[in-house]
C-alpha cells in the first residue's frame, strides 16, 4: 500500500518571487553599511545582533519579500566571516527559497496519519537553538532572517516560528562566489541541459519542426531558431530542490484542428511527504497577427466544489461544471478529533457554504487515451480539503480535453479519505496509464495492489463501476467519461 502524496501548490505569489529583482549597491566601510542599509548594527558572527529601531517597524513576513515595486537589498553574514553584499540575482534566488521551498513547522496542523513526519518535525523544534545559527540574512525593511544548516531551518530575529526549508541545501550554499576584496557575494552558473530534442508538426502547416526543451539558469523551449521564456531562473529551483520528476516535454494531438499542444511539466518534492505539479500547456503559432511566431499557453482551471452535509457518515458534493453530484463517505472520527478543541463548531459546520472544499494542491497527472477515442486527455490528481483549519478530505481526479484556450473538466471523481486505500491506489495507476498501457486485470494483480486482499480489489473496482467513475471494457477498465 502506497501512502498518499500530500502537497502545496506553487502560488502566483511565489511565481511574483521568481521575478522579483534586487537592487545591488556600494560596498563601503562594514558597520556603517549594515547600518545604513537595513537598519541594524553590524552583528558579531554567530550571535544575536540588537535591532537600531523599534523591531514592530521591521516586518516578519516572508510574503513582504514578494513586492515587485519594491527592491530587497541583501547583506550575508556566515558565521565567523565578514558582512558581504549579495548580488541582485543572489537575493532573488534566496527569496524563491525561503518563500517557495519552505514552510512553517506547525505540528498540531500535520495530520494523525503523517505520524513519522510529525515526530521528525517535533524532534526539530524541540532540538532548535533559537540563539544559534550559520548564516544571517539582513533584508531591508524586515527582521534578521537566522538560518541553520542542520535542518535547513531558518527563523526571524527574536521569534519562535520555525520554517523548514525542503530540498539540499548545498546546491546553493556551496555554490557560492565571494570576492573578499569587494566584500561582495554572487551565485555560480549552471551549463545548459537540452532535456527533450523532437521533431514534429505541431502547427499542423504540414512542416516538421525542431523542437528542444532547454534546461540552463532559465527552462526555455525552442522550436526552430526562436527561443520561448517557460520559467526563469529554473535551474535554483530545481537543483536544491528535491525534483520527483524533472521537466520534460509531451506532445498531444487535439479533437478540434490539425495543430498539437505542447505540455511542459515539473514535479516538485515541495515538502517532506509528497509532490507539487508545475504544468504548461501550450499552442505554438508560426504567425501571429503581427507575423511572428508565438506560444499561447492554455488555461487549465480548477471546478468550484461545493458540500452538503447528509449525516455524520455522508457527504454530498457537488461540481457544476462536471455535472457531478456524489455521496462521500467521511472519516467521522477524524473530524471530531479537531472539533473537541473548538466548542463553537459542529461537524455539518465543516461542510456550509462558509466553509465548505477546495483544491489544495496539484499533486501529480496523467497524459493518456482514457476513454479509447485515440485522443489522448489530460488527468490530475489534486488534493481535497475542508476549508476549516486545512483539514484533509480526500482527492479529486479530473479529466480535462485538449485543444481549448479554457481548459474545463468534463470528468470529476472524488475518493474520500476514508476509501483512499484501494480507490486511491487505481486512480493513482490511472495517472501513470501511459507507462502501463493500459489498466488491464492482469496488470492490476501485478501492480501495487497486490499488497491488497483480493476481496478489497474486486469491491473497489466494482463500487467504481457502479459510481460511474470506471467502465469495464473487456479485459480493461478505463475511466467513464460519461456524465454522471
Amino acid at each position: 500500500m502506497t501512502a498518499p502524496r500530500y502537497i502545496r501548490f506553487l502560488t502566483p505569489m511565489i511565481i511574483a518571487a521568481l521575478l522579483c529583482t534586487a537592487c545591488s549597491y556600494k560596498a563601503g566601510e562594514k558597520n556603517k553599511d549594515i547600518k545604513e542599509k537595513t537598519g541594524l548594527t553590524s552583528p558579531a558572527p554567530g550571535k544575536m545582533s540588537t535591532p537600531a529601531i523599534k523591531p514592530t517597524a521591521l516586518s516578519s513576513d516572508l510574503n513582504d519579500l514578494t513586492n515587485l515595486s519594491v527592491s530587497h537589498p541583501l547583506m550575508i553574514a556566515f558565521k565567523g566571516k565578514p558582512v558581504l553584499e549579495a548580488s541582485a540575482g543572489l537575493s532573488m534566488v534566496i527569496i524563491r527559497d525561503l518563500i517557495g521551498k519552505s514552510e512553517e513547522i506547525i505540528l498540531e496542523n500535520i495530520e494523525p496519519l503523517h505520524e513519522t513526519f510529525y515526530q521528525a518535525n517535533k524532534k526539530i523544534v524541540e532540538n532548535h537553538d533559537f540563539d544559534s545559527y550559520d548564516v544571517r540574512l539582513s533584508f531591508e525593511g524586515t527582521k534578521d532572517i537566522l538560518y541553520s544548516f542542520k535542518d535547513n531551518t531558518f527563523h526571524f530575529e527574536g521569534e519562535k516560528s520555525l520554517h523548514r526549508v525542503y530540498g539540499a541545501r548545498a546546491t546553493l550554499w556551496d555554490r557560492l562566489i565571494v570576492d573578499e576584496n569587494q566584500k561582495t557575494v554572487d551565485i555560480g552558473g549552471v551549463s545548459e541541459i537540452i532535456m527533450n530534442d523532437l521533431k514534429e508538426d505541431v502547427d499542423g502547416d504540414g512542416t516538421i519542426e525542431s523542437i528542444q526543451l532547454v534546461s540552463g539558469v532559465d527552462l526555455q523551449l525552442k522550436i526552430d531558431d526562436q527561443m520561448f521564456m517557460i520559467e526563469p531562473e529554473v535551474s535554483w529551483s530545481v537543483r536544491p530542490h528535491s525534483v520527483v520528476s524533472p521537466p520534460k516535454l509531451q506532445i498531444a494531438k487535439v479533437k478540434k484542428g490539425k495543430y498539437k499542444n505542447l505540455i511542459v511539466s515539473m514535479v516538485w518534492a515541495t515538502n517532506g511527504i509528497g509532490s507539487t505539479v508545475d504544468m504548461h500547456i501550450y499552442k505554438y503559432v508560426k504567425k501571429n497577427a503581427n507575423g511572428k511566431p508565438e506560444l499561447k499557453e492554455a488555461q487549465l482551471t480548477e471546478p468550484k466544489i461545493y458540500a452538503d452535509f447528509i449525516n455524520k457518515s455522508l457527504v454530498r458534493v457537488k461540481i457544476p461544471e462536471a455535472s457531478l453530484m456524489q455521496n462521500v463517505k467521511i472519516d467521522t472520527k477524524y473530524y471530531e478529533e479537531y472539533l473537541k478543541e473548538d466548542k463553537s463548531m459542529q461537524l455539518k459546520d465543516l461542510f456550509s457554504e462558509k466553509e465548505g472544499l477546495y483544491v489544495s494542491t496539484t499533486t501529480g497527472f496523467g497524459l493518456a487515451d482514457y476513454d479509447g477515442d485515440g485522443y489522448p486527455e489530460i488527468l490530475t490528481d489534486s488534493l481535497l480539503r475542508v476549508g476549516y483549519r486545512n483539514l484533509g478530505f480526500g482527492r479529486l481526479y479530473s479529466v480535462y480535453d485538449l485543444g481549448e484556450d479554457k481548459l474545463l473538466p468534463k470528468k470529476c471523481i472524488v475518493i474520500g479519505s476514508s476509501e483512499l486505500s484501494a480507490k486511491g491506489t487505481i486512480m493513482e495507476l490511472m495517472t501513470d496509464l501511459a507507462s502501463l498501457n493500459s489498466l488491464k486485470i492482469s496488470k492490476i494483480k501485478n501492480s501495487i495492489l497486490s499488497n491488497y486482499p483480493p476481496g478489497e480489489i474486486d469491491r473497489a473496482l466494482n463500487e467504481m463501476i457502479k459510481d460511474k467513475q470506471l467502465v469495464k471494457d473487456g479485459e480493461e477498465y478505463r475511466i467513464n467519461l460519461l456524465r454522471n
